[in-house]
């Protein structure tokens, strides 16, 4: 009798990750004999107002970096190796039920994803603009801060929060589309829209999504 070595455990998300990422993995060889690399840098920033909320301001702020490699081994296909780090910014202001106390609160969403994807483009590679399709798995780090500070509407006396921190990890599937530009043979302009699911909110699925541009550099 012959028993596998191999024992995949785990949520049906996270068996599904891993058995994509062996299997691209495994079949990649196979192709990898007349093709060409890519490296991406790209991010986004945007800061949006949410109105008035007890008395306050309320504003999100949102800021993304990112870049990774990718491996073209067909025309069209290629295999993306990325990162990247979100930050998300958020400041509020809440009021007790018996309007004595009143905080003015900081949460900051750090989101950190490593992940691999396999690309799926509609144009040869002597076509100037070039869409896609991607999709794959990876690994995500969820860490929320919260800070603030605390005032006794009596007297306006303020005291300082203690931050509150929290740390969740997930693998992660995530699908996009986006679209390339080349302004030269080896430099095009990317934008791109990606929705990740993970269970960094088990057992429910937490969704998110991200929108980016930047550029590309074929070598």
């Amino acid at each position: 009798m012959f028993d596998c070595p191999l024992k995949i455990e785990g949520t049906m998300m996270q068996r599904l990750v891993i058995v994509l990422t062996l299997g691209v993995g495994i079949l990649l060889p196979a192709f990898a004999e007349a093709g060409y690399y890519e490296i991406s840098a790209n991010g986004s920033f945007y800061r949006y107002d949410n109105g008035i909320i007890a008395g306050d301001a309320s504003q999100t702020t949102s800021r993304r970096l990112g870049g990774g490699i990718s491996y073209s081994f067909l025309e069209s296909t290629a295999l993306e190796v990325s990162y990247s780090d979100t930050r998300n910014s958020d400041e509020f202001s809440q009021i007790s039920a018996d309007e004595t106390r009143k905080w003015r609160l900081n949460r900051v969403t750090q989101i950190q994803n490593v992940s691999i994807d396999l690309v799926i483009g509609f144009s040869g590679r002597r076509e100037r603009f070039r869409p896609y399709i991607r999709g794959g798995g990876g690994y995500t780090i969820r860490k929320v801060t919260t800070g603030g500070m605390e005032t006794d509407m009596a007297d306006d006396s303020e005291t300082d929060l203690d931050a509150d921190v929290t740390e969740s990890r997930s693998v992660t599937a995530q699908a996009g589309a986006g679209f390339k530009y080349y302004l030269a043979d080896r430099v095009a302009i990317e934008f791109s829209y990606t929705v990740f699911a993970s269970e960094l909110d088990a057992p429910k699925i937490y969704m998110h999504q991200a929108i980016a541009g930047g550029l590309r550099v074929v070598f």
